[in-house]
Formats: C-alpha cells, sequence, structure tokens
C-alpha cells in the first residue's frame, strides 16, 4: 500500500493522470491504510503500543469514516488492555463496513470480552464466528477457556477435539 501511494504521488506530481485530485486523494487514502496496517503489526508484536494508537488516530482524524482504521485501532487497544475502547472501536468498524473482515471483528470482540471475564458475551461472539468460518482455529481456543471458565468442560473438550482436527497446534506460536 505505500508503494501503490508513492506511485499514485508520482502520478500527481508529474502530471501523469487525467484525474489529478482523484489520484492524490487515492495516494492519501492508501497511505493513510499503510500506516494503520504498520501500526497494527507492531502493536502486535508489542513495539510501542502509544505511538502505534498516535498513528491510528492520526490517519482516522481527517477520515472518520475509514473503516480498516477503526479495526486497527480497537485491535491496538485490545493488545494493549483498553478493552472498552477495543469493543467501541470494532463495532464502529463494522458499522461503517458491515461486510469487511466481520470474521476477525468478532474474534477481536470476542477476545476483549473474555479478558474482561464476560464469558457468555465472548462465547456468543466466538460461536458466530465459527457459523460463518468453521476453519477459524483461534475461535475454538478461546471458545474452549471461556466453555472452562464457565465450568462447561464437556463442551471444551469437543471444542479441543474439534481443533485437533483442523490445526496441528493446540495453543497458537507465542510473542517474544
Amino acid at each position: 500500500m505505500a508503494w501503490a501511494a508513492f506511485c499514485h504521488r508520482r502520478l500527481y506530481n508529474d502530471g501523469w493522470t487525467e484525474a489529478p485530485e482523484e489520484t492524490r486523494r487515492e495516494a492519501v487514502a492508501l497511505a493513510r491504510r499503510a500506516l494503520a496496517e504498520a501500526a497494527f503489526v507492531l502493536g502486535y508484536f508489542g513495539e510501542d503500543f502509544d505511538a502505534m494508537v498516535e498513528v491510528v488516530d492520526r490517519a482516522l482524524a481527517p477520515n472518520p469514516s475509514f473503516a480498516r482504521g477503526w479495526y486497527v485501532s480497537g485491535n491496538l487497544r485490545l493488545f494493549n488492555g483498553d478493552l472498552e475502547a477495543a469493543i467501541e472501536d470494532i463495532e464502529k468498524s463494522v458499522r461503517l463496513s458491515p461486510r469487511e473482515a466481520i470474521g476477525s471483528s468478532l474474534y477481536a470482540i470476542g477476545m476483549a470480552f473474555f479478558f474482561k471475564g464476560q464469558f457468555t458475551e465472548a462465547a456468543s461472539k466466538l460461536l458466530l464466528l465459527l457459523q460463518d468460518h468453521p476453519g477459524a482455529s483461534e475461535a475454538y481456543r478461546v471458545l474452549a477457556a471461556c466453555y472452562t471458565h464457565m465450568g462447561r468442560l464437556e463442551e471444551a473438550r469437543v471444542l479441543v477435539t474439534s481443533l485437533r482436527s483442523i490445526s496441528p497446534e493446540l495453543l497458537p506460536k507465542t510473542v517474544h
């Protein structure tokens, strides 16, 4: 996305476009998306959350309808333990773009509820995710943990058995 933004900037600067204002807007939009995605990856690996949140906030300020930006913002806040803000931002992303990354949105919201200790709410989001994406191994892991916390041990065991059939790893790799 960063290179695409750069290319659009060159098209604009060098006069190689028939729609300069549209090309300028596309360059800016691509650059903002590149920033948001970079912030997501850096935040995932624990790299300076505050700076990454600031990057996403700057990307959202001129374009509050940037659904992917709200999704990234919510995930960064989830990674940083700001669970209410995570849920709010991801739900805003879904409202702005109901079809974009809905499975990932349900997972992130489910994780936020899990970390809040609201296992019933977490389980409901994860079950919705698994209806549409039965191969989402990460959802099986968290849902099994929810069921364990809720005392539903047999259902947790069934989920672990299902997870073993779709993924060679019961536990995901840890971030170092």
